[in-house]
């Protein structure tokens, strides 16, 4: 189709876009009628398609206030001419440099076309009876001739933002219920890789990104549903092994508790006798830990010719019983962060962990004498589960020695339901 190019006023040259704009509105259907407000709120849902900003639709709005019918119909001159001032009252006070640079955008993205007069002005020619014969200003027949274009990009993206949304609600949904069944599986000490499957959670569990991209969501939402369909599956196993090993430990208990000190020396792996000695000298060592790492390497070099297990796995041995067959240093540590910074070398045994709570200990005004009670009471091992326990929740405890004293007066006291409410509040955490 022949159409007139109109070039614009001044030293600015033609861009594609003004020519693919003055193209558009040249053929625009006769026919065509739309609502000029609707058009507005389709391209206001599609504007990043287009590189337009809130700012730039103020504009647009303002122009097409200055049309005087609600709709748009290709019959009429849809060519609007208000002046910078009066397009500056409409746009809320813009200032006239910002109305420009975003009267330049809406031209650029193809929502107006330009159509200068002679000097440059905005005005229209008008005959006898008033009608318009010619205007100059800015073109809105091109915004109508795309309303079907911006109508199904507003749709798409519609449907995007729909379908983000669910994939949002959905995985925050799993996400909740992975934490609750990892918490369910730690508080009941349930056999299985419950802290490894907790640290991969971890990865899983980031806040998800306000202008996340669709694809980057769907496939975060797969992931998030293979995880739970892992840890749920463990979870039956679980529940099913608990109930069978229910049955069976009830005809059961009396043979193993008769027996329960044997099966300790046999797991192990030495003779009843050499036990006894080294787990004696294990006691020594818990009673005054505050040998050096020299004396300690040159016991557990004296204890290694006395049985076949080497001497961190006895530690291992000493810590499930101190603390709790439930617990593992990898679950304190996971609890307790914070304790590794208290010794130079950091945490990667039973040992470091009691050096990091001698060292902690002082630190947080708990007395010598305290700290040996507790010893005595809690064994080493207990007694430091206990002291990094306190030192992440050191915020809240007012007197940390007497808090300690009153936790070693308690019968039966263990560490493990701070470690376990540590856990659960670091899930927690995760999962806001």
């Amino acid at each position: 189709m022949n159409f007139l190019l109109s070039a614009p006023f001044g030293g600015s040259g033609l861009s594609t876009e003004m020519v693919d704009g003055q193209r558009i509105s040249a053929s625009c259907d006769q026919d065509l009628t739309k609502d000029k407000w609707q058009i507005l709120r389709d391209l206001t849902d599609c504007k990043h398609l287009f590189g337009l900003s809130d700012r730039a639709l103020m504009v647009l709005s303002a122009l097409l206030s200055f049309h005087k019918e609600v709709k748009l119909d290709a019959q009429d001159s849809l060519v609007v001419f208000p002046s910078n001032k009066k397009l500056s009252e409409r746009a809320h006070g813009m200032a006239e440099p910002t109305l420009r640079r975003h009267l330049a955008a809406l031209v650029k993205a193809g929502m107006i076309v330009r159509q200068d007069s002679p000097n440059g002005k905005r005005y229209a020619r008008a005959d006898q009876d008033g009608s318009i014969l010619r205007a100059f200003g800015f073109d809105l027949r091109v915004l109508l001739a795309r309303s079907m274009e911006l109508e199904d990009a507003a749709a798409q993206v519609r449907r995007e933002k729909a379908l983000k949304k669910d994939l949002r609600e959905e995985v925050v949904l799993t996400r909740r219920s992975i934490s609750k069944c990892l918490e369910f599986a730690l508080e009941r000490g349930a056999a299985g890789p419950w802290l490894d499957l907790v640290e991969t959670f971890a990865s899983l569990n980031m806040p998800i990104a306000r202008r996340i991209e669709l694809e980057e969501l769907k496939e975060l939402h797969r992931q998030v549903l293979n995880f739970n369909e892992d840890v749920h599956n463990l979870l039956e196993k679980m529940v099913f092994s608990q109930k069978t090993s229910g049955n069976e430990s009830h005809n059961e208990r009396h043979k193993q508790d008769s027996n329960h000190k044997t099966n300790i020396d046999s797991e192990i792996g030495f003779p009843k006798k050499d036990h006894e000695a080294n787990y004696k000298r294990l006691s020594d060592l818990e009673m005054d830990f505050e040998a050096t790492p020299m004396q300690k390497s040159k016991w557990f070099e004296e204890t290694e010719h006395s049985y076949q297990t080497d001497p961190p796995a006895l530690l291992e041995e000493e810590a499930k019983r101190s603390i709790s067959q439930d617990l593992d240093l990898s679950a304190v540590l996971m609890a307790c962060p914070d304790i590794a910074f208290c010794n130079t070398s950091g945490v990667g045994s039973w040992a470091d962990l009691i050096e990091a709570a001698e060292n902690t200990r002082s630190m947080m005004g708990i007395s010598l004498s305290a700290w040996q009670d507790a010893k005595q009471s809690l064994g080493a091992l207990s007694a430091s589960v206990t002291i990094a326990a306190m030192l992440q929740r050191s915020s809240e405890i007012r007197s940390p020695g007497g808090y300690l004293r009153s936790l070693v007066a308690r019968n039966g006291f263990t560490p493990k339901p701070m470690i376990n409410s540590l856990l659960r509040a670091n899930l927690s955490d995760h999962a806001h």
